[in-house]
């Protein structure tokens, strides 16, 4: 897939207005190496300069049943980042990468786990990314 069919998701017409400092990198973010989905728990957002679009997303690890499980989250419109309903849930990370849970399969969520999964190609076509790894 062309690094350019990544960009439709963060075009400002198809998301929300957000608010001022969401996306934000502030002090705390991480100037350190990328990110790693794979093993690293955080927030990373993603800002298209071009457009103004962003978006926010965590991993975290969360029970399910007896078993923790790593989940990929989008940060929803009109919530505080501190908010536990704030974050809608779309994929698990494991070491292998990223699993879209199949509800998500051909919707925007499929093309966020493609640009955090492939940050490489995002960043190519120009978009920015800001990341804070959980301590």
């Amino acid at each position: 897939m062309a690094a350019e069919d990544y960009l439709p998701s963060l075009d400002p017409y198809d998301e929300p207005d957000w608010p001022e400092d969401d996306g934000d990198p502030g002090p705390e973010h991480d100037p350190g190496p990328w990110f790693d989905l794979r093993h690293d728990n955080g927030d990373v957002t993603i800002v298209n300069p071009k457009t103004g679009g962003r978006k926010a997303f965590r991993v975290h690890t969360q029970l399910f049943g007896d078993e923790p499980k790593r989940v990929l989250a989008l940060l929803r419109h009109g919530y505080d980042r501190e908010e536990r309903r704030a974050w809608e849930g779309f994929a698990f990370v494991s070491t292998r990468g990223v699993h879209l849970w199949l509800k998500h399969l051909d919707t925007p969520f499929e093309k966020y786990a493609k640009l955090l999964e492939h940050h490489e190609a995002g960043e190519a076509s120009g978009l920015v990314y800001y990341w804070r790894k959980d301590r």
